[in-house]
């Protein structure tokens, strides 16, 4: 008899009155760790943080349009982004 048949139990099949997907196995893990209470003071430590980061005034190099952004930041819209990503992979191609 192996050592690990005492440690594990099996969970009953799921009811549907308590668990409406009728997922097999532990699927309230995410309840168990992080309980629907702290979901709201984790947005709101996030949305502290996120005003903290500093903005900073730029310009986009594609379209040349201001726009106030955080640091990492380099283009003013995603379209500006995909254009660029474009050039550059033009400008390579162009180079073999």
């Amino acid at each position: 008899m192996s050592s690990f048949t005492h440690c594990h139990t099996l969970r009953p099949d799921p009811d549907p009155q308590t668990d409406p997907f009728g997922l097999p196995g532990n699927s309230r893990t995410l309840e168990a760790v992080l309980p629907h209470d702290m979901g709201n003071e984790l947005n709101t430590a996030a949305r502290h943080l996120a005003s903290l980061r500093r903005v900073y005034k730029k310009s986009c190099p594609v379209c040349g349009t201001e726009f106030e952004g955080i640091a990492k930041r380099v283009y003013d819209s995603h379209a500006c982004q995909v254009k660029a990503y474009r050039r550059r992979k033009k400008e390579r191609t162009a180079g073999q």
